[in-house]
């Protein structure tokens, strides 16, 4: 009758081993489950914001030198008009603020030391935002400088004091002006440099589908602003985007060209 008794003990123990090991392994699935779905969400948030990161520095990396080769047409214009003593009406010259988008590249350098921007993303980022903030004010200095142009009334006499004032203090602005918009030339070159250096980083973390995808979203967008030109898109493009297919490059213009 013991030994009777010990048998139904024992059976008691192994069916309550076994419904520990079952909760157990439930226990430890879930926690799989868990992990997996907070993984895949950090991927899906990580790709997010690298894709709108990558979409806004392309942006600065593609079109400031362009500007910046207007700007300087500009320059060396006025500097020539300032060396012969002259001023050239600059008072439509105004940039309203915020004049450039550049929201993403804030929300990422919050981002510092998580799993989306590590240190050298984030190091690159500030910089760049640097740039970006002294581009802004170089232009709002050439837009309070170009709101002291005084308008001289053409009735005004040229002997009289008034209109040697006006005369004196529109050359004063001038200059000061130029070196203004000069400033404004460099910082474009900067921002620039400093966006190729982001792009870079941001490539390395991205699958090559899902670079390409975002760049030809890239040329989506710039051809209508480039009118169709497209002798300058493909040279742009490839310039920029050395490592993009050209079969694939020439497919995805047919199909701009065709849906115009």
């Amino acid at each position: 009758m013991f030994i009777r008794k010990l048998f139904k003990i024992g059976d008691k123990l192994k069916w309550l081993s076994l419904e520990l090991l079952v909760v157990f392994i439930g226990v430890y699935l879930a926690f799989l489950f868990n992990a997996y779905s907070e993984n895949k969400k950090i991927s899906s948030e990580n790709e997010k914001v690298l894709t709108s990161l990558k979409k806004e520095t392309e942006e600065f990396r593609l079109s400031f030198p362009l500007q910046a080769q207007g700007m300087l047409a500009n320059v060396r214009k006025w500097q020539a008009a300032y060396d012969s003593g002259n001023v050239v009406e600059y008072y439509d010259w105004r940039f309203l603020e915020p004049q450039y988008n550049d929201q993403v590249i804030e929300y990422a350098i919050a981002l510092k030391g998580s799993e989306i921007v590590d240190f050298e993303l984030y190091e690159a980022l500030l910089q760049l935002n640097r740039e970006i903030k002294q581009l802004e004010h170089a232009e709002k200095l050439m837009t309070e400088t170009s709101n002291r142009f005084n308008n001289i009334p053409s009735d005004l006499s040229r002997n009289s004091d008034l209109y040697k004032a006006y005369k004196a203090q529109n050359l004063f602005h001038f200059y000061k002006f130029i070196n203004y918009s000069r400033d404004r030339w460099s910082n474009l070159l900067a921002v620039s440099k400093k966006s190729q250096t982001v792009v870079d980083l941001i490539n390395q973390r991205l699958s090559t589908e899902k670079r390409l995808a975002i760049e030809v979203d890239i040329l989506k967008r710039f051809y209508p602003a480039l009118d169709g030109d497209t002798t300058f898109i493909r040279k742009i493009f490839k310039e920029s985007f050395p490592d993009f297919p050209e079969d694939k490059f020439e497919f995805e213009l047919r199909k701009l060209i065709i849906n115009e």
